[in-house]
């Protein structure tokens, strides 16, 4: 079909039509249309002739002489030379999460100590541009202990800093901050925000201009560079394969060396060990080359493919699709063709094995590397923003998303701005653009219209508020205020409680924003009632000084000790406030007059940001949702709300109010075709800052809260499609069929939320998703531990199904005499008859607690301390469902200090046996189950200091408290791109 194409677009491509269909390509809302489906895109994109789709449409490779190849080498000096080479390896920042911290000089580490010397190879380094500066130095005094040569290329923020972005990539100016861009898949918009970002990436990670350093430095030391990444190791046996290839044919100008991902350290001991090498191949270079690295390619968007596509290498880089912001496939160059294949090289570990094996992994290593690249390039420009804040008042330092500012200067704002003129109100022009910070103090106004000279100052007026926000929720003073500024809203009142919103946020901020109050509001209270707006206004200000402790209150005078900064004085504070004084009176004008209004008592109770989360499936205790994360965002001084369909009353002391809307237990269409749209009318009842749905069956009705124009977060707290896949009451086609339905309607269906999984296996299908973990709480922590050495009693808790291995654990009690187990949790009552029944005689020593009712997680608690338990067990068959995940139930029993006896899982080994936390045995083997709890009950010590790495790993490391701020965070993070 593509072939196809292709051959339509040659044939149209000159004639007229063939213009008008470009011309429509290149209109904005057309383009943000067809960006959003990628067949659709490329297919229109090949039609309209505007370049190839694939690399290899460009045609086959050109044709070349070997003779004659041949012939001209043996011409030239070149063949005069001996065969020697120099290999260098690039060494430059660590990108996590896509490597290990540290793994760049621990591979280097791994080379000095273990690669063989070379015949007649010289080894050489280039450092390049490392930025952090220990890191750097500790690569440098490794190299120079070893007394290794290297190539130094510094980091210089100041150069980093002044490069500049790269907008060619964009259909047209502005284009980040419209509705099209947001409307893109998330992986697009991160490519376009690489190309958006490829001078500074160029600059810091400098991938090809290491390559092109190391290429220039080694033409003048041998006859063959290998300009290599810094984690290319070669064996014995490959580098005897390379040269003899070099040797045989050496009038080829260019070696391509294939590579192979390398897992384990321990395999490049063997001596036979050759794997398959399959990856992006590694480049040698003769010394008379004329082809280099084109420095305009960046690092994670093929810089060294670029190459390969010009020397005609195929490969499976040859049907990667180039996309409109990228940059356009290169032409062959006149060496293509003449290259040879030799031997291979092997790639060392990143850190990140499960990145590096699998066939999910490729797609997986480029989304982590797409974050990698995007965390190191926001955390640089952070860091310089930070330090520019510091330095200066400059309102041009602005927002740390450069996606909400980058592509604009004043003219093309203006030029926009004039546009929209004519077809839309003022009021929703500056809701286009609120997200605007820019530096236009200075822009000459004299060449302006008044309704643009009107809209200028509203801009730089809310340019210079952003400055002092320190909460995403202060959005809504800055849009009430600029609107009312422009409008003349009548509604002063909404005004008032926005400026009550922000007493406790940020005193500067206030007083800014009181001093920039237009000098239509500036009237004596005494010549207006105490009822009306203005009065309210007044007395907000005056409640405001009264907290302050204000004695004789200055509205220039700012309460240091409430700043972020005490070493600024009020004075230099006030002066940098606004710059356009022709429309803001100077703070010292306003009349003291107007502080003789009685104070406000108290903030108004809607200044309080609002959180609602929807669920008809969980019960209004759960512990992920009520005890932790509605707990966690009432602390944080949100208003926290819940719409359950649990029927249930519960008390409501943690401050979540509860909206119930069912009266009885509900089944499972009534959950999904009646409930779940009335928990969305109930939801929409509430005007939210924020809505949180938690179960699937709510995506298709959600779709309505969209039209409060708020974030929505769509919370994945289950693999949904392989929990269907496990439904032993299914049918088997149903069961396989729906599976993958199940999993592509869920994906298509949260497409415009925000979306947050509870595990970290869960982003194979939700790769742009933020992880918020089910690690409990550190109040079960503080409990103590329920551990006794002397016990030959297990814990499991936890829902009670097949599934989970219900009937693993009462095989077990019925075949180990002695053993005693209790499963706490949720148990259907043809699960508690089919378990006694399996248990037989052994009846008594299998406690089922929660048959046919709710476990509250404050019972869960209580068993957990009991001080009666020797181990927490889990014996779930192997499933696809659990193979991957990590229970919560772990890090409560690690939490309770119990050592674990799990299934032998690899994800579960390295978690409770690689940290010393427990045992992974067989599950269907009893035996190995017994042995081990006779392991336990016979060396009591070190069951102990089992449980107690436990109970430290949850207080370092796997505590609730801090993903609950990471939720807090996300939360804020969404509301600012909202």
């Amino acid at each position: 079909m593509r072939a196809v194409l292709i051959q339509l677009a040659r044939r149209v491509r000159d004639t007229k039509f063939g213009w008008y269909l470009r011309k429509l390509y290149h209109a904005p809302a057309v383009y943000g249309i067809f960006s959003r489906f990628f067949k659709l895109h490329f297919s229109f994109t090949a039609i309209v002739g505007m370049q190839p789709t694939r690399a290899k449409d460009r045609g086959p490779v050109p044709v070349f002489s070997e003779e004659e190849l041949e012939a001209a080498y043996l011409d030239s000096p070149a063949a005069r030379e001996a065969e020697t080479f120099v290999l260098y390896r690039i060494i430059g920042n660590d990108l996590v999460p896509r490597h290990k911290k540290g793994q760049s000089r621990e591979n280097l580490q791994y080379l000095l100590d273990h690669e063989p010397d070379l015949p007649d190879c010289e080894k050489r380094w280039v450092v390049n541009r490392i930025v952090d500066p220990e890191e750097e130095q500790a690569v440098i005094a490794l190299l120079e202990a070893r007394n290794q040569p290297y190539l130094h290329i510094p980091y210089r923020e100041e150069a980093y800093a002044s490069s500049p972005w790269d907008l060619e990539g964009l259909p047209y100016p502005g284009y980040t901050l419209t509705k099209q861009f947001h409307q893109l898949p998330g992986d697009f918009r991160q490519r376009l925000f690489k190309r958006l970002y490829r001078h500074k990436n160029n600059y810091v990670i400098n991938n090809n201009g290491a390559r092109n350093a190391a290429l220039a430095d080694g033409k003048t030391r041998a006859k063959w560079v290998l300009p290599w990444d810094g984690n290319c190791f070669l064996t014995p046996s490959a580098w005897t394969e390379i040269v003899s290839s070099v040797t045989a044919k050496p009038w080829y100008p260019y070696i391509i060396v294939p590579m192979a991902r390398i897992t384990s350290y321990e395999l490049l001991s063997q001596t036979e060990f050759r794997p398959r090498a399959d990856q992006e191949p590694q480049i040698i270079f003769r010394s008379d080359t004329r082809e280099t690295f084109n420095e305009e390619y960046y690092y994670s968007r093929r810089p060294k493919v670029e190459l390969l596509w010009r020397l005609g290498v195929p490969g499976p880089w040859n049907d990667w699709a180039i996309e409109p912001w990228d940059l356009p496939y290169t032409p062959y160059c006149p060496d293509a063709g003449k290259w040879l294949p030799a031997g291979w090289v092997a790639r060392l570990p990143s850190g990140q094995s499960h990145l590096e094996v699998g066939k999910q992994s490729e797609t997986l290593r480029l989304t982590i590397r797409a974050e990698a690249v995007t965390r190191f390039l926001l955390k640089l420009d952070g860091k310089i923003l930070a330090e520019r804040r510091a330095s200066s008042r400059n309102s041009e330092v602005g927002s740390t998303d450069p996606l909400l500012w980058m592509g604009w200067d004043v003219d093309h704002l203006l030029q926009a701005l004039r546009k929209k003129q004519k077809t839309e109100n003022l009021r929703k022009l500056l809701k286009a653009y609120r997200h605007i910070p820019l530096n236009l103090a200075n822009y000459p106004r004299s060449d302006l219209n008044p309704p643009l000279r009107e809209i200028l100052t509203i801009l730089q007026t809310r340019a210079a508020i952003q400055q002092f926000r320190r909460d995403p929720a202060d959005g809504i003073l800055i849009d009430l205020y600029t609107i009312a500024i422009a409008e003349q809203l009548a509604d002063y009142e909404e005004l008032s409680h926005a400026f009550l919103y922000l007493l406790d946020r940020s005193a500067a901020a206030f007083y800014t924003i009181q001093a920039a109050i237009p000098q239509n509001l500036h009237k004596e209270p005494a010549q207006q009632p105490m009822e009306s707006d203005h009065a309210v206004i007044w007395q907000t200000l005056a409640w405001y000084a009264e907290r302050c402790s204000c004695s004789e209150w200055n509205p220039a005078m700012l309460p240091v000790e409430l700043t972020e900064h005490p070493d600024r004085t009020p004075e230099t504070e006030a002066a940098s406030l606004f710059p356009p004084a022709s429309l803001f009176p100077d703070a010292s004008t306003l009349s003291s007059a107007a502080l003789s209004s009685p104070a406000v008592t108290s903030p108004h109770s809607r200044t309080k940001p609002r959180v609602v989360h929807i669920s008809t499936v969980h019960r209004a205790l759960d512990p992920r949702i009520r005890l932790k994360q509605l707990s966690t965002i009432h602390q944080h001084g949100f208003e926290a709300h819940l719409v359950t369909a649990d029927p249930q009353n519960y008390p409501e002391s943690d401050g979540v109010i509860i909206h119930q809307i069912a009266r009885k237990e509900p089944g499972r269409w009534r959950r999904m075709f009646i409930l779940g749209p009335r928990a969305i009318r109930q939801a929409l009842r509430i005007p939210a800052a924020i809505y949180h749905i938690h179960d699937p069956e709510l995506l298709p009705w959600a779709w309505f809260l969209l039209a409060r124009r708020v974030p929505v977060v769509y919370d994945v707290h289950e693999d949904y499609s392989l929990a269907l896949h496990q439904k032993a009451d299914l049918p088997p086609w149903m069961r396989k069929s729906g599976r993958n339905l199940i999993g592509r309607i869920e994906q298509l269906l949260s497409a415009p939320f925000q979306v947050v999984i509870a595990e970290h296996c869960y982003n194979k299908r939700f790769p742009q998703a933020k992880t918020i973990l089910n690690y409990p709480q550190l109040e079960l922590l503080q409990r103590g531990d329920g551990f006794n050495p002397q016990s030959r009693r297990l814990l499991y808790t936890g829902n009670i199904t097949i599934e989970r291995g219900a009937l693993n654990l009462a095989r077990l009690v019925r075949e180990v005499p002695d053993l005693e187990i209790t499963m706490a949790g949720e148990c259907k009552q043809p699960i508690a008859r089919k378990l006694r029944e399996e248990v037989g005689d052994a009846a008594d020593r299998l406690n089922l607690i929660g048959e046919g009712r709710y476990i509250p997680f404050a019972e869960l608690q209580a068993l957990y301390t009991e001080k009666t338990w020797l181990a927490g067990i889990v014996l779930m068959s192997d499933s696809e469902h659990y193979r991957e995940k990590q229970l919560t139930k772990f890090f409560e029993y690690m939490a309770a200090g119990l050592p674990i006896v799990a299934s032998d899982f690899p994800a579960w080994k390295r978690l409770i046996q690689d940290q010393g936390l427990g045992f992974c045995v067989d599950p269907e083997d009893s035996q190995s189950v017994a042995d081990v709890v006779a392991w336990l009950k016979d060396s009591p010590e070190e069951a102990r200091a089992m449980g107690e790495r436990g109970r430290e790993l949850v207080r370092t490391r796997y505590s609730w408290e801090k993903e609950g701020e990471r939720l807090i965070s996300h939360y804020r993070e969404y509301s600012i791109k909202k």
